[in-house]
């Protein structure tokens, strides 16, 4: 994209180390765009989706020492993974600061990182902080008690005159599933 702005030559530089041991000296050579590095991606933040079991929204920011987004685009790389296994899911993004995990599994706590590098050139930056999320899990309901309160001292509880041994208790009522489908889903 901008070819002026690196050399097509091969750098070479000398290393010299001067100490009270001696001097030693070294050559290195080099071309600049394999060498652009860009820092880790800042403050990535990861939340549950209210309402979603099975997804959690992750943003974050380009690193601020890079000089500019618009000029030096770059483009993001991200995994994740729960904590109860050890293969991690990565994404590759063009050019967004988002994501949105949509095959999280319900109630399980995720770790999540990104990394980045110039769209053009060079390597990918080290992996940014690690954060921890869960997704969003429905409150649990109130059930009322169906236990008895203890009848006063001295009191005499009469049987029940009709005994039904056949009763059984009512079914569960049905709520929102907590079970998700893993499937990219919009």
């Amino acid at each position: 994209q901008f070819p002026e702005v690196f050399s097509s030559y091969p750098y070479r530089v000398n290393v010299t180390a001067v100490n009270a041991l001696g001097k030693a000296s070294t050559t290195i050579t080099f071309e600049e765009f394999n060498i652009v590095k860009p820092d880790p991606p800042e403050k990535v933040v990861a939340t549950p989706i209210p309402s979603n079991v099975c997804r959690l929204e992750v943003t974050w920011n380009s690193p601020s020492t890079w000089p500019d987004v618009d000029i030096f685009p770059l483009k993001y790389f991200l995994r994740y993974r729960p904590l109860i296994r050890d293969q991690w899911q990565h994404v590759e993004l063009s050019d967004s600061t988002a994501h949105t995990i949509t095959d999280a599994y319900a109630g399980k706590e995720y770790i999540i990182q990104v990394a980045t590098k110039d769209t053009e050139i060079g390597t990918w930056s080290d992996w940014s902080v690690a954060v921890h999320a869960t997704p969003w899990m429905e409150e649990p309901k109130q059930i009322p008690s169906t236990t008895e309160q203890e009848p006063p001292l001295g009191t005499y509880l009469k049987p029940d005159p009709n005994p039904n041994p056949n009763r059984l208790p009512p079914p569960p009522s049905k709520g929102p599933s907590s079970v998700c489908s893993h499937y990219n889903t919009p």
